[in-house]
């Protein structure tokens, strides 16, 4: 078990990725649609936060 997830048990590590947020998620359709698919696997509302280059949507 990695250090970050003992000091913060309900958040995951931020994973470094080559390719910005944006990239994958073009359009606030397809973040809205991870959202979704997230409460469905009852992960609490405020605990999801989707950033994108100059926008969060929560």
């Amino acid at each position: 078990m990695l250090t970050q997830d003992l000091k913060h048990p309900k958040t995951k590590p931020q994973q470094q990725t080559k390719c910005p947020v944006s990239a994958v998620f073009q359009t606030e359709e397809k973040i809205n649609n991870v959202i979704r698919q997230l409460l469905k696997q009852d992960i609490p509302r405020d605990e999801i936060s989707v950033s994108t280059q100059n926008k969060e949507f929560l």
